[in-house]
């Protein structure tokens, strides 16, 4: 088994109907992953671009599309779960306050343990019968199983933190949220010290696209933009926002 071991939040409804698991894999046929309670993705890097968007409807949408080789495809109520191993953390697409993720991280085994297999082999048919039958929250009241608490693990922060973008390191460093107005100037010339400070090369060649990157910060924690008169001067910026002393 890799040494990370993901298990994928959903926001589905409860799984019905199948209890069969599969692994997936690059076909363009989805069928046995469609009519699945647990399908298993080796060894791939899941932060790339097509691979999510190849997995996200996977993961969001309440229907999945069942496409078997020589037959008219089919729509099935999704109750898929997904194990994704890898042995590159790298390939786990994590960032700040990521709820969609558990991480476990495995350690190597020596040998085979045999008798530690066949266990888990009797329990998965009782453990199949808890991802069916679980009560979860309501989809239209709390977003099903996104209401469910959020699962941290120390693996899990630390590759949420490699994986923050220079202006991510930066808010998380010198801002705080509470009662006052930051400038998008004023922002930009305290990441410009920061930069300096930490001595990490400033990525950004102006300020507009600093500040657009920014905005999923904000954004994720509720403060919103803000245009206020300033000593006669409008500028837009953050409300509720402070800067560090």
């Amino acid at each position: 088994m890799s040494p990370f071991t993901l298990l994928i939040r959903t926001s589905l409804a409860n799984p019905v109907q199948y209890s069969k698991g599969c692994e997936t894999g690059s076909s363009q046929f989805t069928g046995n992953v469609a009519l699945s309670v647990l399908a298993r993705i080796e060894d791939c890097d899941i932060s790339r671009r097509e691979q999510l968007l190849r997995l996200t409807p996977w993961v969001t949408q309440p229907r999945m599309l069942a496409e078997f080789k020589h037959q008219t495809p089919f729509t099935v109520a999704n109750q898929t779960h997904f194990v994704v191993e890898t042995n590159h953390p790298k390939d786990i697409p994590i960032h700040d306050q990521d709820c969609r993720f558990v991480v476990i991280e495995v350690s190597s085994l020596t040998q085979r343990d045999v008798e530690f297999t066949r266990k888990l082999q009797e329990e998965a048919p009782a453990f199949l019968d808890l991802l069916l039958n679980v009560k979860l929250p309501a989809r239209e009241e709390h977003f099903g199983r996104l209401a469910l608490p959020d699962v941290s693990t120390s693996v899990k922060e630390e590759i949420a933190e490699s994986n923050l973008t220079a202006e991510e390191m930066f808010a998380n460093e010198c801002l705080k949220e509470g009662d006052g107005f930051v400038s998008n100037g004023e922002l930009w010339e305290a990441f410009g010290q920061w930069c300096h400070r930490t001595r990490k090369v400033n990525p950004f060649s102006d300020s507009q696209e600093f500040v657009r990157r920014l905005g999923s910060w904000f954004t994720a924690r509720g403060i919103p933009s803000d245009r206020r008169s300033i000593r006669g001067e409008k500028l837009r910026g953050r409300s509720g926002v402070q800067l560090k002393a």
